[in-house]
């Protein structure tokens, strides 16, 4: 399955990118607590929706807070 992967700041990455970016020291994260999470189905697409709130830092940015997030997953390549 390939996937992309956004930061919360407007920036949309590869999941390469993303995986490297969870695995840098430079991006630190605590205190994370998932929220509400909801599935949905439309045919055969699962759309998961939920929030986040803790404490992390992404290249030296204060991104604490609270976020919402959508997830979708599609067939690719007939799987």
């Amino acid at each position: 399955m390939t996937g992309y992967f956004s930061p919360g700041i407007g920036e949309t990455t590869t999941k390469a990118q993303g995986i490297a970016d969870a695995r840098s020291p430079a991006n630190t994260g605590e205190i994370v607590n998932l929220e509400g999470m909801r599935v949905r189905v439309f045919g055969d697409a699962p759309l998961v929706t939920g929030g986040v709130s803790g404490k992390s830092e992404y290249q030296g940015r204060d991104m604490s807070g609270h976020y919402l997030w959508t997830d979708m997953f599609v067939k690719g390549n007939g799987r």
